[in-house]
């Protein structure tokens, strides 16, 4: 881990409880409760909430994911067995089908907080593969 982002181990795990709810208002609320806290681990503004894009992002997957049992998550080829991530997903050994994944999960809840209501930042704004 960086030491830029001021992060002791204590805390890890710690950052990532969520919004209270799945409205606009409760996102907002927490996104800028996440700005402040990356700002006062040393973040510079535009980076803070960059930051806290990401973990909205990374909420807004892990509450909605709903991985296949028999497929892989980044090609949807059949498999049995597999390493599986964190949210349940199981995808083929090697980074192609973790990164296809990847881009797919992500792409998914940038596009599922800006239905919501919130506006993501410019950097963060999915452009086209």
């Amino acid at each position: 881990m960086s030491p830029a982002l001021k992060l002791p181990t204590a805390q890890i795990g710690q950052e990532n409880t969520g919004p209270d709810g799945d409205s606009v208002e409760a996102y907002r609320a927490w996104m800028r409760s996440k700005v402040r806290e990356w700002q006062g681990r040393g973040q510079p503004l535009p980076k803070a909430i960059l930051i806290a894009w990401g973990t909205a992002e990374n909420q807004w997957h892990i509450r909605g994911a709903k991985p296949s049992a028999s497929c892989c998550a980044g090609c949807g080829k059949r498999m049995e067995i597999g390493p599986k991530l964190i949210d349940g997903a199981m995808v083929h050994p090697g980074l192609d089908c973790l990164i296809a994944y990847g881009q797919k999960w992500r792409g998914e809840a940038h596009d599922g907080l800006v239905a919501l209501g919130l506006n993501p930042p410019k950097s963060a704004i999915q452009t086209p593969v």
